[in-house]
């Protein structure tokens, strides 16, 4: 794994540095406090980075104060093919990658939280999976989730989810003109009932037009929600 960061944006290199390395971008916040901002873990980094505009969204609502300073590593899929297929959304893969290298590295090289409380996953489709996997395969290191468009058809994830008491939210959005996959999110919900488990229905199909939207908007609700309860 590598990790590749910079102050207000991360630094984008196109070398993949050492054979076989994951590669994962760190944005940094401006005028960030010395220790404990909040966490994001974003699957297909790669797409977030250069076509979402993520950084200059992240900026801006750092600066107008709607987000609190907050770290987000982007986690590079390589592909939307074969090696995403292989490697996303599997109870392994970059699941791993993320709970036994990536979490340990940004808590010890980076100004942020250690709590699973502050540390939240996200990611679309194949992403959004891996996102729940991570959730309930990280033991209470990862304390949130938001998934849109989860594959759930792959797996059978609830079980996993049920058997981690540690985990705190799992934000689940599913577009209306997605097949089953509005109906498979409000089935997990449903599965994990007594749990803090929101189902959100989006007027949209598979598309990033609404996912580049809406993980921004639940971030900023979910951490808005976190500085309410503490202050």
């Amino acid at each position: 794994m590598r990790a590749d960061a910079g102050r207000g944006g991360p630094v984008n290199r196109d070398g993949r540095g050492e054979e076989g390395a994951e590669r994962v971008w760190v944005y940094e916040p401006g005028g960030a406090p010395a220790s404990g901002t909040p966490v994001l873990l974003l699957f297909d980094g790669q797409i977030w980075l250069r076509r979402m505009g993520l950084v200059r969204a992240l900026d801006a609502l750092i600066a107008s104060g709607e987000l609190p300073p907050l770290h987000v590593a982007m986690v590079d899929s390589r592909d939307q093919g074969d090696y995403r297929a292989e490697h996303l959304g599997v109870p392994g893969g970059q699941v791993d990658l993320v709970i036994d290298g990536l979490l340990p590295v940004l808590r010890s090289r980076f100004a942020v939280s250690p709590l699973g409380a502050d540390t939240i996953v996200s990611g679309q489709s194949y992403g959004a999976l891996a996102s729940l996997w991570a959730l309930a395969l990280a033991d209470g290191e990862i304390g949130h989730a938001i998934a849109l468009s989860p594959s759930l058809w792959r797996f059978d994830v609830g079980r996993a989810l049920a058997a981690c008491p540690r985990w705190l939210t799992a934000r689940l959005l599913a577009g209306t003109f997605e097949g089953r996959m509005l109906v498979d999110a409000r089935a997990l919900a449903h599965a994990l009932r007594g749990r803090d488990v929101a189902v959100t229905p989006v007027s949209g199909g598979h598309d990033w037009a609404w996912w580049s939207v809406r993980m921004i908007l639940e971030l900023v609700d979910l951490l808005s929600a976190g500085s309410d309860e503490t202050s």
